[in-house]
């Protein structure tokens, strides 16, 4: 037993502590999202996602090639250099020696690879990349350097709630207060991508009139591109979980223990 007088805290602390708590939990949801996306759009990642996205988009894969194949084939044949510039002003070429060394989903990856590498370093002078490439341009290295300035706001008003939460709990209360937080803002996303990193890979199939249908579009994007975002992403929901577990683990036999010596 330990002869110690408890401090009383005063009344409104509880009160201020789940307001800090409630603002807390989406200001750090935001956080962290801003900080896996600055993570994506580091030029290595970003490249690999871009170039995914944009053939899922715009050239995504099928079992009818051959029609393609053929058509490719006269398009180069045509050239005067016996090549194919998908993009013209970037030095991106199809040969005949690639139609028939690769699959045609291969030289299509292959292709938005090259061009994703070319967009992430795509100087746009005054006029921004988003005006350029849309949305894609959070994948250049423009938009990385953005995320990065908004993340440094997001991490300043985090640490102040952060230091609020801990101000208003009181003692072992500080661990579980945190490590609750930790576990409501990490642990839905890291169920989501590990569920998103099981999606089977699926190839669109025309229907017999040659037409795919919406659903199938959206399903052949979300298992292309999904699995290598859940990868990249799933560590750090994993870590950020494992984490708040241990705070509120440690703070829950921390405060049994101590009422336990106060008896």
């Amino acid at each position: 037993m330990i002869d110690k007088q408890i401090k009383t805290r005063p009344y409104w602390h509880v009160d201020m502590k789940w307001i800090t708590a409630l603002l807390f939990i989406p200001v750090f949801s935001v956080t962290l999202f801003l900080a896996n996306l600055y993570y994506i759009t580091n030029k290595i990642n970003a490249v690999n996602v871009a170039s995914k996205l944009l053939q899922a988009m715009y050239a995504p894969g099928g079992n009818n090639t051959v029609q393609e194949v053929k058509e490719i084939r006269k398009m180069i044949q045509k050239s005067p250099d016996r090549s194919l510039k998908p993009f013209p002003g970037l030095d991106i070429k199809i040969t005949e020696q690639d139609l028939d060394k690769y699959p045609v989903d291969e030289i299509k990856g292959r292709v938005f690879l090259e061009f994703a590498k070319n967009m992430y370093d795509f100087d746009s002078g005054e006029t921004g990349t988003f005006s350029k490439f849309g949305l894609m341009a959070i994948f250049t290295l423009e938009g990385h350097q953005s995320i990065g300035k908004i993340l440094l706001y997001g991490v300043l008003i985090s640490l102040v709630f952060l230091v609020l939460l801990v101000y208003f709990s009181y003692g072992f209360g500080r661990l579980i207060s945190v490590g609750v937080t930790c576990i409501l803002v990490s642990f839905p996303s890291m169920l989501f991508l590990t569920i998103l990193q099981k999606i089977p890979k699926n190839s669109l199939e025309s229907s017999g009139a040659g037409e795919i249908s919406m659903q199938q579009r959206i399903y052949s994007f979300v298992s292309t591109v999904g699995p290598t975002i859940s990868q990249m992403l799933l560590i750090n929901y994993i870590t950020v979980t494992i984490l708040g577990a241990v705070l509120l683990f440690v703070g829950i036999v921390g405060q049994m223990r101590y009422k336990n010596m106060l008896k």
